[in-house]
């Protein structure tokens, strides 16, 4: 965890404080690829875990073969991710999600 300032102030009266602060964690990220198909194509398949998600934002997974699917709100771990129609090359690909 990086070290960081809170500031704290209070206008009159009682206060509560919530120090129970969520950060989104990214605990796995699987990339299943399948057989070759007509055309000299593929499907990859995979899933995104992670704890602490977010109520707000996006989820972006990203293959460097082709194609994202983004993903909006509510994050419920894991989401399925699939890419069709990838080129059956020999290339090396990665997946990342962000």
């Amino acid at each position: 965890d990086s070290p960081g300032n809170l500031n704290f102030s209070q206008i009159a009266g009682p206060g509560t404080t919530n120090c129970n602060i969520v950060y989104c964690n990214m605990t796995g990220l699987t990339a299943v690829p399948g057989a070759c198909i007509a055309g000299n194509t593929y499907t990859e398949n995979g899933i995104v875990t992670f704890t602490g998600a977010p109520a707000t934002g996006t989820l972006t997974v990203t293959n460097s073969c082709g194609g994202t699917q983004t993903f909006n709100p509510p994050f419920n771990s894991p989401i399925a991710y699939s890419f069709a129609g990838l080129p059956s090359n020999g290339g090396v690909c990665s997946v990342t999600a962000t």
